[in-house]
């Protein structure tokens, strides 16, 4: 094979390879898009309970406010204004407080990030968690979605960071219009012995509404104040 025969295959794999990686590139529709939300200050609060089955653990106030993944606090008062759970990050550091520990829970966040529920190190970062209880996606998932189902009722976009694999399945009424959005985490631990799950689902109501599943043996119910 001559040296011309041979620079022209390395060509044709070059064009084709670039090819593969354009193609390969998902395109999410104008209404995917905006469920993904930027970087920028909000805050908000709504009515909460948490429950173990059907015994109801806590029900109380729950509000957060955000600046970016390393800026937000989370709070959890009583009805008589105290604090019962705080998170804070500020600049990446880590504030913490809890008095759950009189109802036999522990909410806490991890050196890394991730949320830990009753000893449980999920895969579910904080300030993750507080962009699906403004009912919204984290915005720097958009940049990580690399498969995406679609049919006339559901859309299913997957996202993958840094070994994570979050599932996430928009449902759509007649319109194409999404209303409900639902969040699918999964992980092993103890050795992978055992699965964990974490399932959160909002609706596109006003107000909003909120529904956090932890191994279908916790959950989280929360509205949005009005």
């Amino acid at each position: 094979m001559n040296s011309l025969s041979l620079l022209s295959i390395l060509l044709i794999v070059n064009i084709s390879c670039q090819t593969l990686q354009k193609s390969s590139v998902i395109k999410l529709s104008v209404e995917e898009n905006k469920l993904f939300l930027k970087n920028e200050d909000f805050s908000n609060g709504g009515d909460f309970s948490l429950s173990q089955g059907k015994t109801t653990l806590l029900k109380s106030q729950l509000e957060w406010a955000y600046s970016d993944p390393e800026n937000y606090e989370l709070a959890v008062f009583s009805s008589l204004g105290n604090d019962i759970l705080r998170i804070k990050s500020q600049h990446g550091v880590f504030e913490q407080s809890s008095n759950l520990s009189k109802k036999g829970l522990s909410i806490a966040t991890n050196h890394e990030g991730f949320l830990v529920f009753n000893n449980i190190v999920t895969t579910l970062k904080s300030f993750e968690f507080i962009n699906l209880l403004e009912g919204q996606l984290p915005y720097s998932w958009k940049s990580q979605v690399t498969y995406k189902k679609e049919n006339i009722k559901k859309s299913k976009v997957y996202i993958s960071d840094k070994g994570r694999k979050i599932q996430v399945v928009l449902s759509k009424d007649k319109k194409k219009e999404i209303k409900k959005v639902c969040v699918n985490f999964s992980w092993n631990i103890y050795w992978f012995f055992y699965r964990a799950h974490i399932m959160a689902c909002y609706e596109n109501l006003k107000p909003k509404k909120v529904f956090i599943n932890f191994n279908d043996n916790f959950f989280l119910r929360l509205r949005h104040d009005e």
